[in-house]
């Protein structure tokens, strides 16, 4: 059954109507599984990354992130597994910290959970 409307009282507000993608980004501020878009990083360390990733969708509070697929770093054509030193989550972008790298010139890929729940 769709289309139902539950009211508290005796007084019947107009039905609400949502979008798909307006529902779906309201419920993405709660959780959200991210594929970290493939970017160039030309790190000024040699060997690490610092750097804040924009989510696409304002979460309702500082988060929790974590590794959803293994996070991978490209360079000189190859790529190689790591994990970050840390993962900070905020209400509108993820800083990743990595040390340990061959490079720091090369590309990041991966997914990540940000999970702001109650």
């Amino acid at each position: 059954i769709t289309g139902i409307q539950r009211e508290v009282g005796s007084q019947a507000t107009p039905f609400e109507h949502r979008s798909f993608g307006e529902e779906l980004a309201l419920c993405q501020r709660y959780y959200y599984l991210w594929s970290i878009p493939l970017f160039y990083h030309d790190g000024s360390n040699a060997t690490a990354i610092y750097k804040p990733y924009e989510l696409p969708v304002t979460q309702r509070t500082d988060g929790t992130a974590s590794v959803h697929t293994q996070l991978r770093y490209y360079t000189s054509g190859s790529a190689a597994n790591f994990t970050p030193a840390n993962l900070l989550s905020f209400t509108n972008n993820v800083r990743i910290n990595a040390t340990g790298l061959t490079n720091g010139r090369g590309f990041v890929d991966g997914k990540l959970n940000v999970d702001a729940e109650l």
